[in-house]
């Protein structure tokens, strides 16, 4: 039945990631995880149609990064999203978008780049 493949899943959630929290039960959770030093959230919202359709994952703040959409923050381009199917974990794919984040911490998008490397000029040389 519809109503336990969704809890299934919802339990896969729980078994790979940390942190889970649920907002609204079986429709909205939010995975928490540490990006470059600082605290990025993704909701993971399931639609009427899941397990048939694919999970949302929307992360905030919206980072910068060819997998998220940079006006909704919405997680589009995703492996596990681009292929998913009714087969897939949802806790293999939220798993593999958090970890895509650590290793990789993202820019906010509201950050622009060049600041943070136009800093070299007068560049402190302390040796030890």
């Amino acid at each position: 039945s519809v109503p336990k493949m969704r809890r299934r899943q919802i339990d896969t959630l729980k078994i790979f990631n940390l942190n889970v929290q649920e907002v609204k039960e079986n429709e909205e959770y939010l995975v928490n995880f540490d990006s470059g030093g600082r605290e990025i959230a993704i909701n993971i919202i399931l639609g009427a149609g899941f397990p048939n359709e694919k999970p949302k994952l929307i992360v905030s703040p919206i980072l910068n990064h060819p997998w998220v959409n940079s006006n909704t923050g919405e997680v589009e381009n995703a492996p596990g999203i681009l292929n998913y199917t009714i087969h897939s974990d949802l806790g293999r794919i939220v798993q593999a978008v958090s970890r895509e984040f650590e290793k990789h911490p993202p820019a906010l998008l509201n950050e622009s780049g060049s600041n943070s490397h136009q800093n070299g000029s007068h560049s402190t040389t302390e040796q030890d």
